[in-house]
């Protein structure tokens, strides 16, 4: 008898799917009736969906999902499944993990995938301006930069600093000042 690759590769029951489809290391999902891969679509955000049918009712998964439930176990409230390596057609139990969002952001823009700062389209702040807000503040002044409305900078800095672990900051609009 020829050993071959599939002999030698280890499947885990599809979570939800048992009796009907199972999942490899490497992602690959296949049907246990037929032993067939399911052929998988890339969506537009680049995540992989297969459809798993059992019954004549057929169901739209992802990929990663399917593969992390199996072989990584069941996802904590409030975590995320990463692609390690950035690349949302890697699915392979190996190249996912669980992370909190801010994780997950963390690592999308450390590998590129997402414009920080400034080079975030919807950055409402400059440098200048953080870096001069930073500064104010770590003297336990207040900033009033003018140039922004003061909802949106009350706002931006609320965000920017609770985001950081900091406490809520005092008022930075002129109107709020007291007189």
């Amino acid at each position: 008898m020829k050993i071959t690759d599939d002999m030698l590769t280890e499947w885990r029951d599809v979570v939800g799917f048992e009796a009907f489809y199972e999942v490899s290391a490497s992602g690959q999902i296949r049907n246990k009736r037929n032993n067939r891969i399911v052929s998988g679509t890339v969506y537009s955000k680049g995540y992989v969906v297969v459809c798993l049918s059992v019954g004549g009712n057929v169901e739209r998964r992802l990929a990663h999902k399917i593969v992390a439930e199996s072989w990584i176990g069941r996802r904590p409230d409030g975590m995320q499944i990463d692609h390690i390596d950035g690349n949302r057609r890697n699915n392979s139990k190996y190249n996912l993990r669980y992370v909190t969002a801010h994780q997950n952001i963390l690592a999308t823009v450390a590998r590129g995938r997402q414009a920080a700062g400034t080079r975030n389209g919807q950055a409402r702040l400059t440098s200048e301006q953080v870096e001069e807000i930073r500064a104010t503040r770590a003297k336990g002044g207040r900033y009033w930069g003018g140039k922004a409305t003061c909802g949106s900078l009350r706002r931006d800095i609320a965000d920017h600093s609770e985001s950081r672990g900091a406490q809520k900051s005092p008022s930075i609009c002129p109107q709020d000042r007291p007189h």
